[in-house]
């Protein structure tokens, strides 16, 4: 069964207070005029969905930092391409974190994802989310 990674999951790390990610990245990304706070976002957003990674999956040694990257590289695609590239990049982003999880970690990594994307899908816009009607 192929797991496509719903990027909900990683949106949560720009909500405030949200004890786990269930916002549409694209959707509640702030817009921003300038390349250099848009990246600053990118990075930020990265940072903060890893140190969600690094506890709910445990991650250890240089798997942080790899998940980081990982993370980081798949946001700036998604910011250059766009939603409509979503579905291609969430496979590589997908292949990219096999590569850094452990067998159960990444049995975990895709769990989450199924159940924040059944969660996104489940709520009317106006409870899943803020912000979740813009773009």
């Amino acid at each position: 069964m192929m797991h496509l990674l719903c990027y909900p999951l990683l949106a949560g790390c720009l909500s405030v207070g949200s004890p786990s990610p269930a916002i549409s990245f694209a959707a509640s990304r702030p817009s921003v005029s300038s390349a250099q706070p848009a990246a600053d976002t990118l990075q930020q957003q990265a940072q903060a969905y890893t140190r969600y990674l690094t506890h709910v999956l445990q991650l250890q040694g240089r798997q942080p930092a790899a998940t980081a990257r990982c993370t980081e590289a798949f946001l700036r695609e998604l910011d250059r391409q766009g939603p409509t590239a979503a579905p291609g990049l969430q496979l590589r982003y997908l292949e990219a974190m096999r590569e850094v999880l452990n067998t159960g970690q990444y049995a975990a990594f895709c769990w989450l994802q199924e159940r924040e994307q059944a969660a996104a899908v489940a709520l009317p816009p106006a409870i899943s989310g803020p912000n979740t009607s813009r773009r």
